[in-house]
């Protein structure tokens, strides 16, 4: 603990993850960006490294759950015919995703109530959790995750998921500034791009606390 300006900080992990005032987010752990037979991979994307971290975040959800921490599975569902799209967000998907007027009507993915959108199954909801759909990239913009991690009187949040230079990035950022502790799962985000996966994590290590699977789940499996 530190104090600083007269205020009382959190600076060790353990102080920071503490179950009573902790969150775990897993960010869009769905089968499109998950499975070979999605949106994405169909793409060209290579999506080893996201399907290599869906063994770990379960194990950490696990101790989460045990622990008492809150689990909220931010999940990516978009309303299909671009209902959910406004035209600067089609220029967003059209650069990162390729989207061309010649296949757009048939280009998208994470559809709500589509395989692509439901949760992968090894990370599937348990009671208790908390599923918080949305449409862009940040788990807080147009969803309830700010009113009900405060309702809970959640303090931090650990997150997890991909990608870790997308959606990952993003909800670090808008939890930042909504002043909440943030630990980002260093080993638990992922992201297709080796080069903009590392790119985000020297961003986010330069202003976040950064924890390993393991160091999480000594403290909550105490």
């Amino acid at each position: 603990m530190l104090t600083l300006k007269g205020k009382k900080v959190y600076s060790e992990l353990q102080e920071l993850i503490d179950p009573a005032h902790t969150a775990l987010l897993i960010i869009d752990m769905c089968n499109e960006p998950t499975h070979q037979k999605g949106y994405f991979h169909n793409k060209g994307a290579d999506l080893t490294a996201v399907a290599d971290i869906v063994e770990p975040i379960a194990r950490l959800a696990e101790a989460a759950r045990k622990a008492g921490v809150l689990v909220v599975h931010a999940q990516q569902a978009n309303l299909p015919d671009g209902r959910t799209d406004s035209p600067a967000w089609l220029r967003l998907k059209s650069i990162a995703y390729k989207f061309t007027e010649a296949d757009e009507a048939n280009d998208d993915y994470c559809i709500d109530g589509t395989w692509g959108a439901q949760i992968n199954e090894r990370l599937a909801p348990q009671p208790g959790d908390v599923v918080a759909k949305k449409q862009h990239a940040s788990a807080f913009i147009g969803t309830n995750t700010d009113m009900i991690l405060r309702s809970g009187g959640i303090e931090t949040v650990v997150v997890t998921g991909t990608s870790s230079y997308g959606c990952v990035l993003n909800t670090v950022m808008d939890a930042s500034c909504l002043d909440y502790y943030v630990v980002v799962g260093e080993d638990v985000v992922a992201g297709p791009n080796k080069a903009l996966h590392a790119a985000a994590l020297s961003i986010m290590r330069s202003r976040h606390d950064m924890a390993k699977a393991e160091d999480l789940l000594k403290i909550w499996n105490k």
